[in-house]
């Protein structure tokens, strides 16, 4: 920081050029860069150019001067005392942070078989959670620099974090988990890289693919994890990590298209022209709010409403804004947090790290899922929900689908069908259309009869049996009534989480206590369906 003075006599007669000489003397000191640590220092240099500059006028100074000049010095006085109250404050703040960092065991999540750290620790399951942090272009890297750097974890570990990498269009790109920009930008906040530097190159790459694949859409850009315009039951904002395909080997990326503004202002200090037309552009559709950038504004076409291209997540996460807050400052003025961070001797340490070259040869992946073609805006009505009963030929299985995208369950109005997962037979099942006997099935027993049958008839069912199919395009239902037992079972796929579900409703209609055991099969493919079909007695020999 640093002070403007006005000059109290700027209409005085008589300038003496010895008088100017003492005011530009004075103006320079209090003009000059002044640091929070540096004040008692600058304060005293005031005070010797403001008696340097007193002592060129006569005894009788005009009585605006000697205002004027008390004022100055008692602003001193109070300027040094505000600083002084800020330095300690900052030291304490900055002694808490210490504390904190020394409290953290870092050790418990790290797994020293594969040199990894755990995502978590599930307290109310007491255990690790079984996945890893295992990619380089992570907003991890933070965790793993700091670890290292105490000696927590090994140098080694930074090298078992994975570096995959995709060629984009001439670039080499680092792919992350989910493709945000939370993943590549948040840790440059803190951690400096040299501009060829692997991590540098990566990350300036996948910006550029963040704004090619808006561009191609015609949105602005800026896709990381962020709130929605999904609603909770308390009517809360639903959050989720939002990517681009050609950055992230999530999948399902395609599936939702929602702009975070705070994203765009990470890479503030990587293209600053392109950060500024973006957020033009996400004023004019009404990004900003009474406090600030909103929270994001959601295009996925599934929760438009009719006439809607977007919506707006009108609320603020402290944890976004602080991110603006620390690009902003990172930006206009020096890099201060990265500056302070590596100021700190223990990350110094570690620095070497930071400098990873770009490989000479790079072998990059080649991932099958990568969309070729952005997903289209287009409002798509839903379709609609009326039941039908499958009807065909007697004896001829009909089928249903039920996805959401990933997990798929075919169902016959028989009881028959598979579990398909991304491609993937997760169930075995052989289309039939006399037996239809393939499938996963859920038996009753009656433990007083030992009489057995599955909820679901089969084409070979009973005739004397009541049952009935009934196909919804989001669900399928199963009635039958068999022993004075009516069974209802539904079967849907979760639209948020790969799962089938299957909820069974038994009514006993009979005025007897029943003692009823449910059990299921299923036979366990875990195959590619074609290889399956071709070679089923090989592929099981390799089935656990």
């Amino acid at each position: 920081m640093s002070l403007l003075l006005a000059r109290p006599d700027s209409q005085a007669p008589h300038e003496t050029p010895e008088r100017q000489r003492a005011w530009h003397a004075l103006r320079e000191v209090a003009q000059s860069p002044i640091r929070l640590a540096d004040t008692r220092g600058t304060t005293a240099r005031l005070r010797v150019a403001l008696r340097a500059w007193q002592e060129q006028w006569p005894e009788d100074r005009p009585p605006q001067l000697e205002a004027w000049t008390q004022a100055f010095e008692a602003a001193l006085d109070n300027g040094a005392a505000a600083c002084t109250s800020i330095r300690e404050g900052l030291h304490e703040v900055a002694s808490a942070c210490a504390r904190e960092l020394e409290g953290m065991d870092f050790s418990l999540l790290y797994d020293t078989s594969r040199k990894l750290f755990h995502i978590g620790y599930n307290v109310s399951e007491n255990r690790l959670d079984p996945h890893h942090y295992d990619l380089l272009a992570s907003e991890a890297r933070l965790a793993s620099f700091i670890a290292i750097a105490r000696g927590v974890a090994p140098a080694s570990h930074w090298s078992h974090l994975s570096r995959p990498t995709v060629r984009r269009d001439g670039t080499i790109v680092l792919l992350s988990w989910s493709g945000t920009m939370f993943e590549y930008l948040m840790p440059p906040l803190l951690m400096h890289s040299n501009r060829q530097t692997l991590l540098s190159r990566g990350c300036a790459a996948a910006l550029q693919q963040q704004i090619d694949y808006a561009g191609k859409l015609g949105i602005p850009w800026g896709i990381s994890e962020s709130g929605y315009y999904r609603f909770d039951p308390d009517l809360k904002y639903q959050y989720q990590a939002f990517g681009v395909p050609a950055l992230g080997f999530k999948r399902g990326l395609d599936e939702d298209l929602v702009v975070a503004p705070y994203a765009s202002l990470l890479a503030i200090s990587v293209q600053p022209q392109a950060v500024m037309d973006n957020i033009h552009r996400l004023k004019d559709l009404g990004a900003v709010g009474k406090f600030g950038l909103y929270e994001a504004l959601d295009f996925t076409p599934a929760r438009m409403h009719a006439g809607r291209r977007l919506q707006i997540v009108r609320s603020y996460m402290a944890h976004h804004q602080g991110m603006i807050l620390c690009a902003l400052g990172n930006y206009l003025h020096s890099p201060t947090l990265v500056e302070r961070f590596h100021a700190d001797p223990m990350v110094r340490s570690a620095e070497f790290l930071l400098n990873e070259r770009v490989p000479l040869a790079v072998t990059t992946e080649d991932i099958q899922s990568r969309p070729g073609q952005a997903p289209t805006l287009a409002h798509l009505p839903p379709p609609p929900l009326q039941a039908w009963e499958p009807a065909g030929e007697a004896g001829v299985p009909q089928l249903n689908v039920l996805s959401n995208g990933r997990l798929a369950t075919r169902i016959t109005n028989y009881g028959g069908g598979d579990l398909q997962w991304s491609g993937l037979s997760l169930t075995r099942w052989r289309p039939d259309s006399t037996r239809d006997h393939w499938g996963y099935w859920i038996y009753l027993r009656d433990e007083e009869s030992r009489r057995s049958w599955p909820v679901t008839p089969g084409p070979d069912g009973d005739g004397s049996e009541e049952h009935r199919a009934v196909f919804f395009p989001h669900k399928a239902e199963f009635s039958r009534r068999t022993d004075d037992l009516f069974v209802r079972m539904e079967i849907c796929v979760a639209s948020g989480d790969d799962v089938d579900i299957r909820r069974l409703e038994i009514q006993n209609e009979s005025k007897l206590t029943r003692r009823i055991t449910l059990t299921s099969y299923a036979e366990i493919a875990m195959a590619d369906p074609r290889s399956d079909e071709a070679h089923p007695a090989f592929e099981k020999l390799f089935t656990q």
